[in-house]
């Protein structure tokens, strides 16, 4: 055997030649790919997130709305849910549901949208509104 002599170039082999021409741009089909997967993750991960909020905005106005209405029952006010409506209001939710229990307890129900959407994200996910429901009433103390 005798080694190619020195400064020589081989020739490429044309199996080789002609299956460089077929892979070129592929690096940029598959950096594209791997762009578009990165997006589709990040627009999930915003809506889980939205939701997460969405349902933490829903929670905190049920908790208000609750304690307005049961402070307005207990004051003697004529219409109790209305105050809650307004604290549901101030709080970016709707209160759905509000019921005078024999206790002299309020119990509500509070939707709010998911925030930063105007809801087509939020339906093509398939979700609506968070939901929440809480209950507030005076202190009754129990045995003796």
């Amino acid at each position: 055997m005798t080694a190619p002599a020195t400064g020589s170039v081989t020739a490429p082999d044309r199996a080789t030649a002609s299956s460089r021409g077929r892979q070129r741009g592929s690096g940029t089909v598959l950096v594209v790919g791997v762009c578009a997967v990165v997006m589709i993750l990040a627009v999930a991960g915003l809506a889980v997130a939205g939701a997460a909020v969405s349902a933490h905005v829903a929670a905190t106005a049920a908790d208000l709305a609750a304690i307005a209405a049961a402070t307005a029952r207990v004051q003697g006010a004529p219409d109790a849910c209305a105050s809650g409506v307004a604290v549901a209001a101030a709080n970016a939710s709707t209160l759905t549901r509000c019921t005078l229990l024999a206790d002299d307890s309020v119990q509500v129900t509070v939707e709010s949208a998911m925030s930063g959407t105007d809801g087509r994200l939020t339906r093509w996910l398939g979700g609506g509104a968070a939901r929440a429901v809480a209950r507030a009433g005076p202190v009754v103390e129990v045995g003796g």
